[in-house]
C-alpha cells in the first residue's frame, strides 16, 4: 500500500468519524435555533439526536395549547443528491402524512 492509498482511506476514516459525530449529536442543541424561526404563538421542544428523534409543536398559551408529536429521521438517499434531508412525520389525529425537509 503506498502512501497515497494511506492518505485516502485515513482521509475517508476521518470524514466517516466526524460525520458520525454530527449524526448523533443531541436536537436539543438546534431547539433554540428553530424556535426562533417559528412565528410568535409557536413552539418546539425536541429530544433524540440529528439522526432520528422525536419532539412535541406547540402553540398557544400552556393550558390549552395545540400540541402536534413530531419524529423525524435522516434521508440517506439524498447525500446521493449532495444534500441532506429529514423525514418528518406527525402523530397526531388532526395531521396525517409526512413531509421531507432538506
Amino acid at each position: 500500500m503506498n502512501w497515497l492509498t494511506r492518505r485516502r482511506v485515513a482521509t475517508l476514516l476521518a470524514f466517516a468519524f466526524v460525520l458520525g459525530i454530527v449524526a448523533f449529536l443531541p436536537a436539543y442543541l438546534f431547539e433554540d435555533r428553530l424556535n426562533d424561526t417559528l412565528p410568535a404563538p409557536w413552539h418546539l421542544s425536541m429530544s433524540g439526536t440529528i439522526w432520528n428523534g422525536f419532539g412535541v409543536l406547540r402553540a398557544g398559551p400552556a393550558g390549552d395549547a395545540v400540541a402536534v408529536p413530531l419524529t423525524w429521521t435522516f434521508d440517506p438517499p439524498s447525500l446521493a443528491r449532495l444534500r441532506l434531508a429529514w423525514t418528518v412525520v406527525p402523530s397526531s389525529a388532526a395531521l396525517a402524512g409526512s413531509v421531507k425537509i432538506g
